[in-house]
C-alpha cells in the first residue's frame, strides 16, 4: 500500500495537465504599426447601396406599354412585336403567293401583241433587165396588233395537283403562325414568372437583412450590458455583410430578368417594365388521356405535320402526272396591214394538245423525288406525335410534383419563422447561443426560398401545360 502511494505521488506530475492560457482581453492592446484592434461599439458590417438600374434608352420605345402589365398583355404585345412571329407571317405571305402563282395556271390568260416591220430593198426581175431599165428601190412599212385568250382546258390533273400541294403548304405556313405564336406565349410566360421570381428572392433578402441588422444590434446591446462576449458582436456582423452580398447578387439577378422579358416582348432591352404580382391560373383538366386528346386535336405543329403530308401527297400525283398530254385553245383577232393603209382582221380559234413522247426521265425522276418528300413528311409527323405525347406527360407529372413541392415548402415556411422566434427568445433570456439565432435564421431564408422557387416551378408548369394543350388563355385561365 505504502510502495503504491509513493509511485503515485512520485507520477503525479507527469499525469496532471499543464494549466490553460489566461483568457484574450475583451478589448485587446493596439500594436505598433498594425491597424487598430476589433471594437465591438464599433459597426464594420457591410452597409447595403441602393439598387443598380440601368439607364433608359435615349429615345422613348412607342411600343413600351402602360405599367404595370400582366401576362396576357404581356402576350399579345409578344404577338405583335416579336422578330419570331413577324418571319412566322412572311413566311405565310409566301405560301400564299405561291397558291396565286399556281392557281393562275387554271384561270383564261388574255394577252396581246403589237408589231412593227420596216422592210427595204431593190428589186429587179428578169423582164426590166431584158428591157435594160435600172433596178428600183422598194420600201414597205407595216403593223400588225393581236389580241387573244388562252386558257388550259385539260392536262390530267396536273395543274389542279400543283395547285392543292401549294394551298396545303399555305395551311401548313397558317399553322405555323400559331404555333409561333404558342411557343413565343410560352417563352413569355417563362420570363414575366422569371421576374417575379426574382423580385420576391429580393424581397427574401431584404427581410433577412433586416433581421440580421437586428440580430446585430441585440448581440452589441448584451455585449454593452456584459452579459455576453465580443465574439457575437463580431459572428453578427459578418452575417450582415453576408446577407448584403447575397441581396446584391439578388438585385442583379432581378434586373438580368428583366432585360430577358423586354427582349422576348420585342421591345428594347433597357425599357423600363413593371409587372402585376401574378400566378397562373390553376388548370383544371389533370385526365392524362383527356388531355393527350386535347393536345392532339389542338396542337399547331400536329396540324402542320399533317398538312406538309397532304402536300407532300399532292406533290406525289402532280409528278405522276408531269408529262401527260395537255390540250388548251386560243381564241384571238389579229389587225395586220401596211402603215399607209388598211388594217384588215382576222380571226383565230384553235385546238392545242401538247405532249410528249419521250421526255429522258423527267417524270421518273420527280415521282422518286416526290415519293422521298412524302417519307420524310411521315416521317415529322411520327416525330410530332411522338413529341406532343412526351410533352403532355412530363408537364403533367412536373405540375404534380410542384403542387406536392410547394406544399411542403410552405410548411416548412411555417416552421422555420416558429424556429427564429424560439431561438430568439432564448438568446435574449441567455439560455440559448447565438450559434442557434443564426442557424434558424438561415433556415427560414432557405425555407422561403424554397416557397418562391416552388412556386415558380407551379407557374411554369401551369403555363408549360397551357402551352402543351396549345391554348395559353383558355383551360380555366381567366374563371379565377
Amino acid at each position: 500500500m505504502r510502495k503504491g502511494l509513493l509511485i503515485l505521488w512520485l507520477s503525479w506530475p507527469a499525469l496532471a495537465k499543464p494549466p490553460l492560457p489566461p483568457p484574450p482581453p475583451l478589448v485587446p492592446e493596439p500594436v505598433p504599426g498594425e491597424p487598430a484592434p476589433f471594437n465591438p461599439d464599433q459597426t464594420r458590417e457591410a452597409v447595403p447601396k441602393p439598387p443598380l438600374l440601368l439607364p433608359a434608352p435615349q429615345l422613348e420605345d412607342e411600343n413600351a406599354p402602360k405599367l404595370p402589365i400582366r401576362p396576357e398583355e404581356a402576350v399579345r404585345m409578344a404577338w405583335r412585336l416579336q422578330p419570331d412571329i413577324r418571319t412566322a407571317q412572311g413566311q405565310l405571305q409566301q405560301a400564299e403567293g405561291t397558291e396565286i402563282q399556281q392557281r393562275a395556271a387554271l384561270l383564261p390568260h388574255i394577252g396581246g401583241t403589237g408589231q412593227y416591220s420596216h422592210v427595204s430593198g431593190t428589186s429587179a426581175g428578169s423582164q426590166s433587165a431584158s428591157l435594160g431599165l435600172n433596178p428600183t428601190n422598194r420600201t414597205s412599212d407595216t403593223f400588225s396588233n393581236s389580241l387573244g385568250v388562252n386558257w388550259l382546258l385539260f392536262d390530267f390533273g396536273h395543274t389542279r395537283d400543283l395547285v392543292r400541294a401549294a394551298d396545303l403548304r399555305r395551311q401548313s405556313a397558317a399553322a405555323f403562325l400559331l404555333q409561333s405564336q404558342n411557343d413565343v406565349s410560352l417563352t413569355v410566360k417563362e420570363r414575366y414568372y422569371a421576374v417575379l421570381q426574382a423580385q420576391r428572392l429580393v424581397q427574401v433578402g431584404e427581410d433577412d437583412l433586416k433581421t440580421r441588422q437586428e440580430q446585430l444590434r441585440l448581440a452589441r446591446a448584451l455585449y454593452q450590458a456584459g452579459n455576453m462576449s465580443p465574439g457575437d458582436v463580431v459572428r453578427s456582423q459578418t452575417t450582415v455583410s453576408n446577407s448584403v452580398f447575397a441581396l446584391n447578387n439578388s438585385r442583379r439577378n432581378l434586373e438580368l430578368a428583366r432585360l430577358d422579358l423586354a427582349q422576348s416582348l420585342g421591345l428594347a432591352p433597357r425599357t423600363r417594365i413593371e409587372l402585376v404580382d401574378f400566378d397562373e391560373p390553376e388548370v383544371p383538366l389533370k385526365d392524362m388521356n383527356q388531355l393527350s386528346q386535347l393536345a392532339f386535336s389542338q396542337r399547331p405543329d400536329m396540324l402542320v405535320a399533317q398538312r406538309n403530308v397532304d402536300a407532300a401527297l399532292a406533290s406525289l400525283d402532280a409528278a405522276r402526272t408531269l408529262n401527260y398530254p395537255a390540250l388548251s385553245t386560243f381564241a384571238g383577232i389579229t389587225y395586220a396591214g401596211r402603215a399607209n393603209g388598211v388594217q384588215y382582221p382576222t380571226f383565230n380559234l384553235q385546238l392545242s394538245l401538247d405532249f410528249q413522247l419521250w421526255d429522258g426521265g423527267a417524270q421518273r425522276g420527280a415521282s422518286v423525288n416526290a415519293e422521298g418528300g412524302v417519307e420524310v413528311a411521315r416521317a415529322a409527323l411520327t416525330r410530332a406525335q411522338l413529341a406532343v405525347e412526351r410533352d403532355v406527360s412530363g408537364v403533367l407529372m412536373q405540375l404534380l410534383t410542384a403542387e406536392r413541392s410547394l406544399e411542403a415548402a410552405s410548411a416548412g415556411v411555417d416552421s422555420a419563422r416558429e424556429g427564429v422566434r424560439i431561438a430568439a427568445g432564448r438568446y435574449r433570456a441567455a439560455l440559448g447561443s447565438l450559434t442557434d439565432v443564426f442557424d434558424a435564421q438561415t433556415a427560414l431564408v432557405s425555407a422561403r426560398t424554397n416557397y418562391v422557387n416552388a412556386l415558380n416551378d407551379l407557374n411554369l408548369a401551369r403555363a408549360r401545360l397551357r402551352h402543351a394543350l396549345a391554348s395559353p388563355f383558355e383551360q380555366g385561365y381567366f374563371s379565377s
